[in-house]
Formats: C-alpha cells, structure tokens, sequence
C-alpha cells in the first residue's frame, strides 16, 4: 500500500506519569514507533521521565486532566464521572474550583515538559459531563491550546460508553475521527483491531485519532488502578501488530492532522 492510501493516524497514550511503570511502556512504545502522542498526568508524573518525554521527536504532548483517580489530590472521592456529575448537580462542586485544578495541573505540565503543549483531555473521559466539556474548551481558547478531544467515537461497535462520549459535545466542532474506547480491555486484540482499520477504510476515513492505553503493570499500590494488567496486553498486541498498523497507517503526531 503506498502513503497515499494510508490512513493519517495519531496513536495517543493516556496516562503518561500515573506511574513510573505506565510511563516506561509509553516511552517504549513511542521508541518502537507505534505511539505518537501521550496525554500527561501531572499530579504524579516523575521528573526524570518528563525529561525523557521532552526528549522524544516527532510527538504531541497534551495535559490529561484528572479527577477520577486514587491519585487525585483535589478531590479523591470524585473517582468516576458520575459522582462527578452528581456533586455538580448538587452544587456541591463548582465549576469555578475545577477550572482552578485545571488551570494548577496544566501549570504544572509547562513546569515540567520544555516543548509545545498540544492539546487537552480528561482521565476516564470526564468530559462526558457536558459542563466539563464547555469548560475544557473554554480553557484551551483562553491558552491557545489547538486541540480538546471531543467526540465522536468512530467503530463499528456501540455501547452506552461510546453514545455518552459522542453525546457529550453536541454543537462543538470537531472534524477528527476518534476511536479506541471499544478497543480497550478484552477488545483490545488483533481480531478486534483488523475489524477497525476496516471500518475505516469502508468510511473512507484518512485522518483519524486512536486513543491506547499501554504500560507495564504496577505492583506498588498507590499506582494500580482497574486496568493494571490490561496495559500490559495493549502492549503485547500493538508490538505484534506493528507490521499490520505500519502496512495500513501512516503514524503522525496529532498536530500533523488536527488543523488539517
């Protein structure tokens, strides 16, 4: 298949800095070549690694903003969007203290990365809550950040997980294809991953962002979250399907194809 027929692919690892071991298999698979983009975590990112992210070439490096994890040190009882969504409900949570948080982690991602911050999203896709999507928005106008991650899922499975991210920034443009949200757990397999690189072909897609979720597993406590083992397995099967990816996508850093 020659470059023109491939599909322009950015391939953005969540998680970077929530673990020394999630880290490490970011930066591995960014070396092999299959990731070339990653979204930090700033509450717990290592130092020494964030310089070994600003060394890499040719990848976009976005703030993942966390509220979701047993990490977080704003509010730790808020671990999923729903409990989110419940104390914004409630008024019990502001909008005004989350841009704060906002504004405190992406502060400290320019501390501790030296290049160009490229874009914004949320850990566990928190911007399913319309408000927070608005919200992130808003920030990446204010900071002139060129990318905010909002939908639409684009696979040939559904799920009320996908319905809820696509639904989510109804009236905000976005022109980029999104998937990865049904690739992630069990699904994650070389059966599963030649059915999307068809579906997108079929819909004569040639830009797209695919969203993976690789790194080694934690065996320190603090830094296990439910999907520990499963990064892992995100690994082992990008690695053997490296030829596969090459063959069908051409993989480029996320400001190659967002403006585009």
């Amino acid at each position: 298949m020659n470059s023109q027929d491939k599909i322009q692919l950015c391939i953005n690892a969540d998680d970077y800095g929530f673990s020394r071991d999630i880290s490490d298999g970011i930066l591995e698979m960014m070396q092999q070549g299959l990731v070339s983009s990653t979204s930090v975590m700033t509450q717990n990112a290592d130092n020494a690694q964030m310089k070994l992210l600003s060394e890499q070439k040719n990848i976009s490096v976005g703030l993942h903003f966390n509220l979701a994890s047993n990490k977080n040190h704003f509010t730790p009882f808020l671990n999923s969007p729903f409990k989110i969504a419940q104390q914004l409900y409630l008024k019990k949570l502001t909008l005004s203290s989350l841009e704060q948080e906002l504004e405190s982690q992406y502060n400290q991602l320019l501390r501790t990365y030296s290049n160009k911050i490229t874009h914004l999203d949320t850990h566990q896709h928190i911007h399913i809550i319309p408000k927070i999507a608005g919200l992130l928005s808003e920030f990446a106008k204010q900071h002139h950040i060129p990318y905010v991650r909002l939908g639409k899922e684009l696979s040939p499975d559904g799920g009320i997980k996908k319905w809820l991210f696509n639904n989510s920034a109804v009236g905000l443009k976005n022109k980029l294809p999104i998937f990865g949200l049904n690739l992630m757990g069990e699904n994650f397999t070389a059966e599963k991953l030649k059915t999307q690189f068809q579906f997108l072909k079929t819909h004569l897609v040639s830009k797209a962002l695919w969203i993976v979720h690789p790194g080694y597993e934690s065996t320190d406590s603090d830094f296990v979250d439910s999907y520990n083992k499963q990064r892992v397995n995100e690994m082992k099967v990008l690695t053997e399907m490296k030829d596969f990816i090459y063959l069908n996508a051409q993989i480029v850093p996320l400001n190659k194809i967002y403006g585009s």
